[in-house]
Formats: structure tokens, C-alpha cells, sequence
């Protein structure tokens, strides 16, 4: 698992049993690639994980960038990782996490680009498994 910066951390957990009652502004899960697309991906793409509001404008509430070689990923999403500080993950009901594969580095979908998508969530759930298992045509 990946180290946060101390600075990060401190409004966010105040210790581990901290850790769990402040859940309202966080997804967490794992993004794991389909068997069947191991082959169209190299270890240095990029691999973006965004949490959305389902309804609403689509600016990202959340972005982690990792790479295909840190599949299968573990990611935390939280307040403040969004595209502007107003985008929050804990003012909207309903989100959707997507995770892309991209061999360009760009943040907007390509053809050939592979992806996959979480059920509707909630703020602060956890244990969220995607699959990248399609293709951007």
C-alpha cells in the first residue's frame, strides 16, 4: 500500500480507530484488469481512476493517477483530490468510479482506451471492486 504524506493525513485520520467514523468523504477499493484485455495493456500506460456524481456535471469529484503496473490497485479517493475544491465526493448522493487505461496520458477518453466502472456508490463506501473489462471503441 502506498504512503500518504503526513501533512495529508492529519485532517483526515486522526489514528486508526479515527479512521472509521470519518467516512463520509471517501471511496475505497480495488481496480483489477480483465484476463481477457491483459494483453492490449503495457506496465507503463496510465491508469486514471475517477470518481463522478452520477447525475450532474462530469468534472471528476476525485482523480488518482496510477500506472498498469500497480494493478491490481488499491485506491482512496477523498475530498479535495477533485478537478476544483468545490467538486467534493461528500456532497453528492450518488457516484460512479470509472478506471481507464490510457497509452496517450491523457485524461479524456481515446479510442482503444480500456475501461471499466463501479456500481452507483455512495460517499464513503468501501470495498469497491472494478474491472476493466471494455473497450473504448
Amino acid at each position: 500500500s502506498q504512503n500518504t504524506p503526513p501533512a495529508a493525513d492529519k485532517s483526515v485520520v486522526a489514528g486508526a480507530g479515527a479512521a472509521a467514523a470519518v467516512t463520509g468523504n471517501t471511496l475505497s477499493g480495488t481496480v483489477t484488469l480483465s484476463p481477457a484485455f491483459a494483453g492490449k495493456a503495457s506496465p507503463d500506460d496510465t491508469l486514471f481512476i475517477f470518481a463522478r456524481a452520477k447525475e450532474g456535471p462530469p468534472m471528476p469529484r476525485a482523480i488518482s493517477v496510477k500506472k498498469v503496473r500497480d494493478l491490481p490497485a488499491s485506491f482512496l479517493l477523498t475530498d479535495g483530490m477533485g478537478a476544483r475544491p468545490d467538486l467534493k465526493i461528500s456532497n453528492v448522493p450518488q457516484l460512479i468510479i470509472s478506471a481507464r487505461i490510457t497509452k496517450s496520458g491523457k485524461a479524456m477518453p481515446e479510442s482503444g482506451d480500456l475501461q471499466g466502472f463501479s456500481q452507483i456508490v455512495k460517499p464513503g463506501d468501501k470495498n469497491i471492486n472494478i474491472v476493466i473489462d471494455q473497450q473504448v471503441p
